[in-house]
């Protein structure tokens, strides 16, 4: 009896010990859902913010331009922030440092000093404005780009509008934009030759100082062809710029100027095409080959037929030109005094995969009705058209080109029924008619090589620095 006694006690026991159990496993269970869901929560939130909080400083980027150039002379921009997040205005935030020097090495410096930021704080991670860009930067050090700073390159034309800020102290809520002033660094008539355009040599280096040196230096790395030094302890870095310039042509129609293509009549533009991009001159190009041709070094016997690669001199125009079979590249230069190069047709027989024809135009190119270039093998990738930007494009008629034509400083205009097929880089295109059915882009001209490897094709020639500063204060 006493036994069984004993057993029915711990039966007895075993009923409230697993409902403890039970109740103990689901607290736990709770107890983990909510701290685990709270740090999720948590962590979207945070990330909700920054998206916010880059939405908000790209509308200040946008908004502080519109005052910085002149556009308005007062802007104000709400700034929500969550928690112990905060806008701060920094005046002394970051430098910049810009140099060039010149053909005789001497270095000149351009403009030396602060760029300020306006800055949010989160708690890990900043979001700023600073030199017409907004960076973040997170705590581990590392910063990337929001949206780029002012600059703006053309053919050989570096302009840069920077935008400093100036102020200081917190932001509640809302931020006022107002102008300061506007200083032109260069080029400045009122001081020495070393501050005019053309430059004497371009070697131009631009140092930042930031919290956000890094995104600057990617942002350098990815917009310039040039060198990029990084100083770590210094938290800066060093950019020797140069023309961007990636010889892949994707496009029909390319212009250097931003607002350069214009059809004039039915039809869209020409696609695939781009505005605004940043190619070099080929005017040294050319002008080294008229030199060396003036000076004994390639064929002048101007033959109406090229049998054999070299280069070829044409002071005259030659009207009907054959290149048949020659075994090797063919440059031709024409130099007519000044004179439009108005060529009848040009054939090419016989070019083989491996080599092509390089027409080098020292002054204008004109097609009339009926005129033909590469009119027989038609391949694009046979032929390349360089033209002096001294000199400018004219297609008028029935007329017919099959090749690549590269005139990143010229005037290019089509008139007509013609018909264009490979690709054309030119500072400005007019087309007048139907571009739809005249204008076709063949992928081959992306095996041509334009041979634009001396450091002198990447130089910038053209410089315009301002300093356009901007007051940031609690509204």
């Amino acid at each position: 009896m006493a036994s069984e006694t004993v057993l029915e006690s711990s039966r007895g026991q075993s009923g409230p010990l697993g409902l403890v159990l039970m109740l103990a496993l689901v607290v736990a269970s709770t107890t983990a859902v909510v701290v685990v869901g709270a740090g999720a929560i948590t962590a979207t939130q945070s990330q909700l913010d920054i998206e916010r909080t880059e939405k908000t400083m790209t509308q200040f980027d946008s908004q502080a331009a519109l005052v910085a150039l002149g556009q308005s002379n007062v802007q104000q921009v709400e700034l929500p922030a969550a928690g112990r997040s905060n806008y701060e205005v920094r005046g002394n935030a970051g430098w910049m440092n810009l140099t060039y020097t010149n053909a005789t090495g001497n270095v000149t410096t351009i403009r030396n000093g602060t760029l300020g930021a306006v800055v949010y704080d989160g708690g890990g991670t900043e979001i700023a404005y600073q030199g017409g860009g907004v960076w973040r930067a997170d705590d581990d050090g590392e910063s990337v780009m929001i949206s780029p700073p002012e600059f703006h390159y053309r053919s050989r034309t570096l302009t840069l509008p920077l935008v400093t800020v100036s102020g200081q102290g917190n932001l509640e809520g809302r931020a006022s934009i107002t102008r300061n002033d506007t200083t032109q660094y260069f080029p400045d008539t009122d001081r020495d030759e070393a501050f005019r355009n053309p430059l004497n040599g371009s070697d131009i280096n631009v140092t930042v100082q930031s919290d956000y040196y890094r995104a600057w230096g990617h942002y350098f790395e990815e917009r310039t062809d040039g060198t990029v030094i990084y100083d770590h302890p210094n938290e800066t870095v060093t950019a020797e710029l140069v023309i961007p310039f990636n010889a892949s042509f994707e496009n029909v129609v390319a212009t250097t100027d931003p607002g350069g293509l214009s059809v004039d009549g039915a039809g869209s533009p020409p696609t695939p095409n781009e505005q605004g991009v940043a190619f070099p001159s080929v005017d040294e190009r050319i002008e080294d080959e008229v030199s060396d041709c003036q000076s004994g070094g390639c064929d002048i016997s101007e033959p109406s037929t090229i049998n054999s690669d070299g280069t070829y001199y044409y002071a005259n125009d030659p009207g009907s030109l054959t290149v048949d079979n020659p075994g090797g590249n063919v440059t031709i230069v024409v130099n007519t005094g000044g004179t439009e190069f108005e060529t009848e047709d040009i054939e090419l027989r016989g070019v083989d995969g491996n080599h092509g024809v390089s027409i080098l135009v020292r002054h204008s190119l004109g097609l009339d009705g009926g005129d033909s270039v590469n009119v027989v093998d038609g391949d694009p990738s046979e032929l390349k058209v360089l033209v002096h930007s001294d000199g400018d494009v004219d297609f008028g008629g029935s007329t017919n080109f099959v090749g690549l034509l590269v005139a990143p400083g010229s005037s290019c205009n089509q008139n007509g029924a013609g018909y264009i097929e490979g690709g054309i880089i030119c500072e400005t295109v007019e087309i007048n008619g139907n571009p739809s059915n005249t204008v076709t882009y063949n992928s081959s001209v992306q095996q041509i090589d334009l041979d634009l490897t001396n450091p002198s094709d990447t130089q910038i020639t053209y410089l315009h620095v301002s300093v356009n500063d901007v007051n940031v204060s609690d509204a």
